[in-house]
């Protein structure tokens, strides 16, 4: 395997425009952000981006990525494959893309889509976090910490709310459970499917709001 310390490469390899021969002699890409608002392209391989302060940027693109948000407001991008994705404080964005894709929520006020994964783990963290999940595949996601807002749109799942206030909005579980946990939460269902006979999806929580 080449690893390429970022020091190594050129501007323009830095920013994702070789051409796609070129990118196939990089099998992985280290890079460590400074303070500054930085903006990071991965290649085709499996990168690993580290920021630091600053609002920074990641685009994983292809490979199994690994990527951590810094200390500031920050945007990670996973890309077409298997990513891990860390954000830390501030009120980050992550979109973990397509492939099977693990996330980890910081202290902030996050939000994370999984739309368009195949397979999705979030782990929502501190904060009052956003958590948007749609995908045909299975996801399991964990609000942590703070008032929670979940959107449900998939085939199959587990969902947990966790601690505190959480709203949680089903507009489509084939499969799954849902769980408020030990908060005063609010459940409200759209057009639930439950898929053809026996009990598919079970829904508990406590001290539950009527939506």
């Amino acid at each position: 395997m080449d690893l390429v310390p970022i020091k190594q490469l050129t501007r323009s390899q830095l920013l994702g425009e070789e051409s796609e021969d070129e990118r196939k002699g990089v099998d992985f890409v280290s890079y460590v952000g400074d303070d500054n608002d930085n903006t990071f392209y991965g290649f085709a391989s499996d990168d690993h981006a580290e920021m630091r302060g600053g609002n920074d940027t990641v685009y994983g693109y292809g490979g199994d990525d690994i990527a951590y948000g810094g200390t500031g407001r920050d945007t990670l991008y996973g890309g077409t494959d298997d990513d891990t994705l860390y954000d830390d404080d501030g009120n980050d964005y992550v979109y973990g893309g397509s492939g099977r894709d693990t996330v980890y929520g910081g202290a902030g006020n996050d939000t994370f889509d999984t739309v368009n994964a195949d397979s999705e783990a979030v782990y929502g963290g501190d904060g009052e976090d956003r958590i948007y999940s749609g995908t045909f595949s299975t996801i399991s996601v964990d609000g942590g910490f703070g008032d929670d807002y979940l959107y449900i749109d998939s085939v199959s799942g587990e969902f947990d709310g966790d601690w505190n206030d959480d709203v949680i909005e089903v507009q489509r579980l084939d499969f799954g459970t849902v769980l408020g946990g030990a908060g005063n939460d609010v459940i409200r269902q759209a057009n639930l499917i439950t898929g053809d006979g026996g009990s598919d999806v079970t829904m508990i929580w406590r001290s539950c709001s009527s939506g």
